[in-house]
């Protein structure tokens, strides 16, 4: 391809395809198909949408939790998360299900 010609969608489609397929980073993907990182990532924001693209190797890590007082008696706890998510009225008896959402938030 000349650098005058411009890759058409379907050009960038089938590279991210094969991209999500290959088990490998984006970066070392364009470098092996002699592509520009930056024009990839932006046709990948543009066609893909975010809740489609898988995560590569998602590191782990500690989040900051803020604890705030709870004015109210009997509420239960509240959890704010740095996201602006909020989870309120958490009990013992709700304990679990807060335990599996906060593993799908993750």
């Amino acid at each position: 391809m000349s650098t005058t010609d411009k890759p058409s969608q379907e050009f960038w489609l089938k590279h991210i395809k094969c991209w999500q397929s290959s088990q490998i980073s984006q970066a070392d993907y364009c470098k092996q198909n002699k592509i520009i990182v930056h024009r990839f990532g932006y046709w990948k924001r543009k066609l893909v949408p975010l809740d489609v693209v898988p995560l590569k190797n998602p590191s782990p890590g500690f989040a900051r939790v803020n604890v705030v007082p709870i004015v109210q008696q009997n509420t239960g706890l509240s959890l704010q998360l740095p996201n602006g998510f909020s989870l309120q009225g958490i009990n013992r008896d709700n304990l679990a299900i807060v335990n599996q959402l906060l593993e799908v938030l993750r």
